[in-house]
């Protein structure tokens, strides 16, 4: 069996099943999430049709006899099933999810100014706080946003907490951990991140001195918690680094005395 064949077959059994799910009345809401990595063209199965800058862009890529789907995106004829769902707010393709910054603004408290880093080429895209909000309200997702803002608080919280109370290795390990879940590529035993990370910006994420960093990485590596391959990723080994930061806080004990909280 080809590939694409297979991956149709899943994706439509496992659509077939939600719907069976549905119609025998079961009170339990579910959520069924596929996700599709490589071998397909998110932009020509889920064309964002309300965006302006898609034709131009995209060209005969854009499938022309698109099925409507929620208003903004439309749907490949060859998903007939998945655009029915998506018109009926049961389904939601998501491209390409990326963080959001600002959202401050949604306040009313005038305009503020926010600083964000791209660890990778980035696209920067500014949606008006009204359109925001019908966005929000259109796809059913006012509950999700007030959730993820809820989880930026407390991270902004902990943030603050290491670095009142948590000595810098602790808080180099942490970031590294970090890093390694949200932007990395697990292996059998370790966690690659393949973007190229100087200790500058270390220093920044942690709040310690360059030199400090420099010292703090060159124990990681002699004590085997992480490594640096050939094209200078770092492997992070999650288990190992996991267990010497658990081992580090509930002994309390820091490899060296730390003056650059």
């Amino acid at each position: 069996m080809k590939r694409r064949t297979f991956l149709g077959c899943g994706a439509s059994l496992s659509l077939v099943g939600a719907r069976a799910l549905a119609a025998n009345g079961q009170s339990q809401r579910r959520l069924l999430v596929l996700l599709l990595r490589g071998g397909m063209d998110g932009l020509s199965a889920i064309p964002p049709l309300g965006d302006p800058e898609l034709q131009g862009l995209r060209g005969s890529l854009v499938p022309p006899d698109a099925l409507p789907g929620n208003g903004f995106f439309g749907v490949h004829p060859a998903l007939p099933t998945f655009a029915g769902l998506m018109a009926d707010k049961q389904a939601l393709a998501i491209h390409a999810a990326g963080d959001i910054f600002g959202e401050m603004c949604l306040s009313g408290l005038g305009a503020r100014a926010e600083t964000a880093v791209a660890m990778q080429k980035t696209v920067l895209k500014e949606i008006p706080c009204g359109a925001f909000f019908t966005c929000l309200d259109r796809d059913a997702l006012v509950e999700g946003f007030v959730r993820y803002l809820a989880v930026r608080v407390a991270d902004q919280q902990q943030i603050i907490v290491n670095l009142v109370t948590v000595d810098s290795e602790q808080r180099l390990g942490k970031t590294l951990l970090r890093l390694g879940r949200t932007m990395g590529k697990r292996d059998p035993h370790s966690i690659r991140i393949e973007l190229k990370i100087t200790h500058e910006e270390l220093s920044d994420m942690v709040g310690a001195t360059g030199p400090r960093i420099s010292i703090l990485m060159k124990r990681f590596h002699s004590l085997g918690l992480l490594e640096t391959n050939a094209e200078d990723f770092f492997v992070i080994k999650e288990v190992k680094l996991a267990d010497y930061l658990a081992q580090l806080y509930v002994t309390g004990n820091a490899t060296t005395v730390d003056c650059n909280l």
